[in-house]
């Protein structure tokens, strides 16, 4: 017994003698899709139907020139039935006999109780996964028809409510195939120190315009002939450039080139400024992040030295006057974003007096604590803050202030009780201390 005479019997076995009325329409669709050359994509057979059917069978043709069908699959409307089991009985089969096309028949019920597909529109029963060929002509339009010419004998084209069959109304579809995408895409600077980036590729196939893409976003359209074009950037920074390549309404896959745009130097890193308290010798290091031709050090926004590209620190004598210290870094694009310190030497404060009243109370705890965990604004002078002159500024200073104030714990060292400069060198900064 063949497949087509086994599928008769099964429908004229279920024994149903309800059948679709005369004025019943049924109407069974191919979709219209597009697909990448050389690409996979999926294709959904409708069914709107007046009255219920329990079966259904057909054939559908494509051209193997240009698609090659891999795989079917029940719709969402198919798995649905028997409570998400699907179909009793699916048969599908591709390019059956080597006749290029693919064939499925299904009827939902083996037993009782009968399950049926309701009246409806849009009823996805199959999906057909098609391979597209390479090298195919842009917006070329393959054909998916149905036909009763597959297989041995022939499939038909029917649905059907128990042993009553009817041909619907069939509607072809059609796999479009998208422009090949652009090949050969490079994105150069247009000089070392530009912004400016010159694209260069090349059309594999006509398009009717090329849309550019900047880091997702789109930035205009220009001829579809093109093979170069220009690019500016506002801003440094990695980003990325796409071309689609469009012929009507169809896109081709982008092509992408990702790179940093980054001409000017990056800031120096890990900047320590430390003053000697005795001698007034201020040394100042750094890390470079990235090969430089120069480090200007700027006191007070006015150049004070220009060092060597690989130079990591710098000496100055410092004084009462607190002054704002800059690493500059310099290539041959230009400068970088400086990265500054304050530096001062001798500048008097009271050790302990973190509020900066010239006092040494319980207020003094409650400003450290409030700038280190409240929120509060840094004062003017870490080094008073730091009480247990330990060259930081932390919880443990707070804890030495009030073991001082309530715990008979010792004094904070020198400058204490009165005003006098830091003796210990130390990281901290003090731009104002003792008026």
């Amino acid at each position: 017994m063949n497949r087509h005479t086994a599928w008769i019997l099964v429908c004229a076995w279920v024994g149903l003698t309800l059948a679709p009325s005369a004025e019943a329409d049924f109407v069974l669709s191919i979709e219209e899709v597009t697909v990448d050359p050389g690409g996979t994509v999926a294709v959904s057979v409708t069914l709107d139907n007046d009255d219920p059917i329990e079966a259904f069978q057909f054939g559908i043709v494509h051209n193997p020139a240009q698609l090659s069908a891999i795989s079917i699959d029940p719709g969402p409307a198919l798995s649905a039935m028997n409570g998400g089991d699907g179909a009793d009985f699916l048969y599908t089969e591709i390019d059956p006999l080597g006749e290029p096309g693919s064939v499925a028949g299904a009827l939902f019920s083996l037993s009782l109780p009968i399950e049926t597909l309701p009246p409806g529109v849009g009823h996805e029963l199959i999906e057909i996964t098609y391979a597209g060929a390479v090298g195919i002509a842009t917006a070329t339009a393959s054909p998916l028809d149905f036909t009763e010419e597959l297989g041995e004998p022939d499939i038909e084209v029917v649905v059907a409510m128990g042993p009553v069959a009817v041909t619907p109304t069939q509607v072809s579809g059609e796999v479009v195939f998208n422009p090949t995408p652009i090949v050969d895409l490079a994105c150069t600077p247009s000089g070392s120190c530009s912004l400016d980036y010159d694209l260069t590729w090349t059309n594999p196939t006509s398009y009717g315009s090329i849309r550019i893409f900047i880091d997702g976003v789109f930035d205009g359209s220009i001829i579809g002939i093109a093979t170069s074009t220009s690019i500016s950037f506002a801003t440094e920074g990695v980003h990325e450039i796409c071309l689609v390549g469009s012929f009507g309404t169809l896109d081709s896959p982008p092509a992408c080139c990702t790179f940093t745009a980054d001409p000017l130097p990056d800031a120096v890193a890990d900047l320590s400024c430390i003053v000697d308290g005795d001698t007034c010798l201020g040394t100042i290091t750094w890390t470079n992040t990235e090969p430089y031709t120069s480090i200007e050090i700027h006191h007070d926004g006015v150049l004070f030295e220009t060092l060597a590209g690989t130079a990591t620190s710098t000496t100055l004598l410092a004084d009462e006057t607190a002054i704002t210290l800059c690493v500059i870094p310099i290539n041959a694009c230009g400068v970088g974003t400086s990265t500054c310190c304050n530096v001062a030497c001798g500048v008097s404060f009271v050790r302990g007096d973190c509020n900066l009243d010239q006092g040494f109370d319980i207020a003094d705890a409650i400003s450290g604590l409030s700038i280190l965990f409240g929120g509060a604004a840094p004062l003017q002078c870490d080094d008073a803050c730091d009480a247990n002159d330990d060259g930081g500024f932390d919880i443990a200073d707070m804890i030495y202030i009030l073991n001082a104030l309530f715990a008979g714990g010792p004094n904070p060292e020198e400058p204490y009780p009165a005003c006098g400069p830091d003796v210990t060198p130390d990281p901290l900064e003090c731009t104002f201390g003792c008026p």
